[in-house]
């Protein structure tokens, strides 16, 4: 399986505007580049329009964490969750197919 494309876009905070030191080096995203960006709305929306062009996704993450975040950013916003795709939580089905007893196992092998 090979990678097909690739989407990435900064969405504008509108909770905490201003982003902190710590955020800025752990990600190298500079202040200037989120305050130019959509916000969550329009920045889902171009998400949708690249995303829908593809038959047969899938949305995977190595957590649930983007999945919730998801849901509380859409919820937040009053629009509806924005991907009609089941997620699959890679590093749990890693874990099980590997038969592994602790989900963080494999991470220190």
């Amino acid at each position: 399986m090979n990678a097909v494309d690739e989407f990435e876009c900064f969405i504008k905070p509108v909770r905490n505007k201003k982003l902190t030191d710590f955020c800025s080096e752990l990600t190298s995203i500079t202040q200037s580049q989120v305050d130019e960006a959509n916000e969550y709305p329009q920045a889902i929306k171009a998400f949708q329009n690249w995303l829908y062009q593809y038959s047969g996704y899938v949305f995977c993450s190595l957590e649930d964490y983007d999945k919730k975040q998801l849901i509380q950013d859409s919820q937040y916003h009053r629009i509806g969750y924005p991907i009609d795709a089941e997620h699959i939580n890679i590093k749990k089905l890693f874990s099980i197919n590997q038969g592994l007893k602790n989900n963080l196992e494999w991470l220190v092998h």
